[in-house]
């Protein structure tokens, strides 16, 4: 990270740019994950300045 963030911050910016790259269909096919990892980034609390965050993303395990 270039400096601190919070991670409604750092959330907020994630949604508007999967919003911005999505068609809206895309989005709310995402919707699950996305709400999981806005969970991940409120329990990690806040970036701070120098640290390194690494996403990786996956494909999905079916549905049973």
């Amino acid at each position: 990270m270039l400096h601190n963030v919070d991670s409604d911050t750092f959330s907020a910016s994630l949604v508007e740019g999967l919003k911005k790259n999505l068609s809206g269909a895309q989005f709310t096919g995402f919707k699950a994950q996305i709400d999981a990892l806005n969970a991940n980034f409120k329990a990690a609390g806040e970036a701070k300045k120098g640290d390194v965050i690494h996403l990786e993303f996956g494909p999905m395990p079916a549905h049973a």
